[in-house]
C-alpha cells in the first residue's frame, strides 16, 4: 500500500512539470472562413514567437531592448485578436452548423493561445523589471 502511494505521489510530481512544458498543438485544419483562420493562424504565430521567449526566460536569459519591444507588441496583439475573436464569433452564426462547431473549436484553441500568450508575455516583462500598462 506504502509502496502504491509513493508511485501515486512520484507521478503527480512528474506530471505536473511535463504538463507545464507542453506545446499547444496549432490546429491542422482550416474552418473555410477567412476571418476565422487569420485569428487562429495569427494566435498560434504569436503563441510560437512567445514559447521561444518563453525557453530562453528559463534559462534566466536577460532579454535586451528589441526583445522588450517584441514582448510587448505580442501583449498588444494579444489583446487586438481577443476583440477580433469577440467580433468574429458574431459573424459566423449564418453559417451551418458544422462550420459553426469548426470555427467555435477553432476559436477556443486559439483563445487558449492568446491568453497563454499574454499571461506569459506580461511574467516575462515583470521578471525583466517593465512597467505594464
Amino acid at each position: 500500500m506504502n509502496l502504491r502511494l509513493f508511485f501515486l505521489l512520484l507521478f503527480f510530481c512528474f506530471s505536473t512539470d511535463l504538463f507545464s512544458q507542453k506545446k499547444l498543438n496549432r490546429p491542422s485544419k482550416i474552418v473555410g472562413l477567412e476571418h476565422i483562420d487569420s485569428i487562429v493562424t495569427h494566435s498560434f504565430d504569436l503563441y510560437d514567437l512567445l514559447f521561444e521567449y518563453e525557453k530562453r526566460m528559463e534559462g534566466d536569459a536577460v532579454f535586451c531592448e528589441e526583445d522588450i519591444h517584441a514582448l510587448e507588441n505580442i501583449l498588444d496583439e494579444s489583446h487586438s485578436i481577443i476583440q477580433k475573436a469577440i467580433e468574429a464569433k458574431a459573424t459566423f452564426q449564418s453559417e451551418s452548423l458544422l462550420t459553426r462547431t469548426r470555427a467555435t473549436i477553432q476559436l477556443e484553441k486559439a483563445k487558449r493561445a492568446v491568453y497563454h500568450s499574454r499571461k506569459i508575455s506580461e511574467e516575462i516583462l515583470l521578471a525583466q523589471n517593465v512597467q505594464i500598462e
